[in-house]
């Protein structure tokens, strides 16, 4: 699965409750959608099920713990790592 597909379904994702403002998309690969609010701290858990799911990979808490995993890009890059 390519980047650009990837990236896709993680903001689909991200805009199930509300959608992202249109000023964070035209660099959605530096969204820091934690940062921002688009998803608080309980919904981070029903986000990492669905990445988990979606992609059939296994995220470990040194993926969901780092910085890269709070911007959209990197969240891109843990997965493009692990289902290669």
């Amino acid at each position: 699965m390519k980047k650009k597909d990837i990236q896709k379904h993680i903001v689909d994702f991200l805009e199930e409750k509300k959608p992202i403002l249109k000023k964070y998309k035209k660099n959605i690969s530096k969204y820091r959608y934690l940062d921002d609010g688009q998803i608080d701290s309980l919904e981070i858990f029903s986000f990492i099920q669905k990445v988990e799911v979606f992609f059939k990979i296994k995220l470990k808490a040194i993926d969901t713990n780092s910085d890269e995993f709070r911007q959209v890009g990197g969240v891109v890059k843990i997965i493009a790592n692990k289902i290669k």
